[in-house]
This record gives C-alpha cells, structure tokens and sequence, in this order.
C-alpha cells in the first residue's frame, strides 16, 4: 500500500543516515570491526529503530570475499589497507531494509574509482530491468550480460546474485539469485539490488538500491548513493598504485 511504500522508504534513510553517521566516527587505525558494529547500533537507537541486524564487516584482504562475516576485532585501516565492506540493516517500523556499501580511507584510487562505477551502473540497468511481468531469472541474464561489456567486466564478483526481497525480514523472496527457480515479479514486492565489483585487495565496491515494483518498472525507496564516504581526507594508500 501507499502507506508501506512511505514507511520502508522512510527505514532505508533511517539506515542510510545511521551509517553515514557511524562511518564518519571512525579512526582508522584505531577503530576495530566491533567498535564500528556498536556505533552502528548506537546511531540506530538514537533513530529510534527497533533492532538492527548484526553487521558484515570485512575490513582485511583476506575478509573482503567471505560472505556472512561477522565483525571481528580486526582494526579498520592496519597496515594502510584502505576499503571497508560493510552489509547489514536495522528494523523499525515494522520492517527490515538492507544496505552494502564499502567506504575507502582517504580519496579512492582511480581503479577503485572504476569498481564503482561499474557497480552504479550495473545497478541501475538491472532497475531498468525490472517491472511487473518480469521474470527475474531474466533479469539475472540480461544484467550479467550488460556488466558482460564493461571494462571491469572481469572484476564483476557477484555474478547471479544479484539481490533479494525486502521487508518483514532482512532477506525474503523473491530472490535475484540464479540458484533459485524463477518468479515473476508483480506489483508492490519490495527487492534491493546490489551488484559488486572489486578484488580483495582493492576491495569490494557494491552499489545497493532499494526499490518498490511497479505496473511500468520500479520506484526507488533508498538514496541513490553516487559517491563513496572518505573515512579520513588523507589519500588513499592504494591511489598512487597503476590501474
């Protein structure tokens, strides 16, 4: 109804604004995973959300790829490692909404720059893709052939998952997962997408947009989130590296 389409727009900006706010409290170098996942929690509470979801933060090379990964006591930004990946959400309201989002350490390397991007448009085009009627196996196809063209095509890391229902739970069908059996869309599901590109040592980049399905396409309930927040304004230790 209108009146849930008001509501989870309004939970997808109390999650963006709390973890704009958490991430701009960081010290990198000093803050650990931990740390980050309490001041998380603290911004959500001083929201006045109901619960949040235990963050994935992956803040090391060897982290960045593991899906599911609980925060741990590594520090943000050891040894002048420069992406932080973060997954997670909080609940109010009745519902739940999601976000990935990586944030660098100082201003991000041009080829950081470039993973993205891919991800921003890879995710618009598979907005583009989805309507009422559509079925989202195809979906899955037509947007893996579309990053298929781009110049970090090779780096496009969450090939056939590319995203899932939102709401009553932090993940619901349907899903936009090639493992699962084909659904077609109807009006008024709630999904996110969320393609990803990177490596483990430059990090993970994804581009996470909410989205309510409409009869003509869809209409976006999240911030279309263009630019990466700098955890420091010193530059990024990878900047300087060739693309």
């Amino acid at each position: 109804s209108p009146t849930e389409v008001r509501i989870l727009a309004d939970v997808c900006r109390q999650n963006e604004d709390a973890l704009t706010a958490a991430l701009r409290k960081i010290a990198p170098g000093k803050t650990t995973e931990l740390e980050f996942s309490r001041l998380f929690a603290e911004e959500a509470f001083r929201r006045h959300c109901e619960n949040v979801q235990e963050l994935s933060v992956r803040s090391t090379p060897q982290r960045i790829p593991l899906e599911h990964c609980p925060a741990s006591e590594e520090i943000i930004g050891k040894n002048g490692f420069s992406p932080l990946f973060i997954s997670g959400g909080l609940f109010t309201h009745g519902y739940y909404s999601y976000i990935e989002r990586t944030s660098t350490i100082g201003i991000p390397s041009a080829h950081q720059s470039r993973l993205f991007k891919s991800a921003l448009d890879t995710a618009l085009f598979a907005c583009s893709q989805i309507r009422s009627g559509a079925n989202t196996v195809e979906i899955i196809r037509a947007t893996n052939a579309y990053a298929d063209h781009l110049s970090e095509a090779s780096h496009y890391v969450s090939r056939g998952n590319l995203g899932g229902g939102l709401g009553l739970d932090p993940i619901e069908p349907p899903y936009l997962l090639d493992t699962y059996p084909p659904t077609t869309l109807q009006s008024g599901m709630v999904l996110y997408v969320s393609p990803r590109f990177g490596t483990p040592e430059l990090g993970y980049f994804p581009c996470t947009i909410s989205l309510v399905v409409t009869d003509n396409g869809c209409q976006f309930l999240s911030s279309l989130i263009k630019d990466q927040i700098m955890l420091s304004s010193e530059s990024s230790p990878l900047r300087n590296q060739t693309p």
